[in-house]
């Protein structure tokens, strides 16, 4: 078939439907173009909180595994992220606080002449070490 076999209605109905098939084609792929922004948006939100977690200096305690965390306690860590530069814990030079002792249950005098090992007496020059032993 050629141009000549097709009468003026029948080609001016052809060119109108191409023409719809075109402008149905151009809504979609507008559809899809602006999908695909919103796409590469998040990829680029995505890639910035991945990039903090990927630096070399980043602890493996501060690394994040993905495994056992939701995605909403993912956005709530997010917020709770320190933006002071600080470290967790006590700063260098405070004055240190100790556990009190427990009172012993009680008391075994642990006493040995020579070494266990080799035999040899021990020498009362090098003195008595004292030490707690909690079990």
């Amino acid at each position: 078939m050629n141009a000549d076999d097709f009468t003026k209605e029948e080609l001016l109905s052809r060119l109108l439907q191409l023409e719809q098939r075109v402008e149905e084609l151009e809504r979609e792929n507008k559809r899809k173009d602006k999908k695909i922004d919103q796409k590469d948006e998040r990829i680029e939100e995505l890639e910035t909180r991945l990039r903090k977690y990927e630096n070399p200096h980043t602890p493996p305690s501060k690394r994040r595994s993905g495994t056992d965390e939701s995605p909403t306690s993912q956005d709530d860590e997010d917020e709770n992220v320190r933006t002071d530069g600080g470290t967790p814990g006590r700063k260098d030079g405070h004055d240190p606080e100790w556990r009190a002792t427990a009172d012993p249950d009680k008391e075994i005098d642990v006493t040995c002449d020579c070494c266990p090992e080799c035999g040899e007496h021990f020498d009362e020059s090098v003195g008595v070490s004292p030490r707690l032993v909690e079990e």
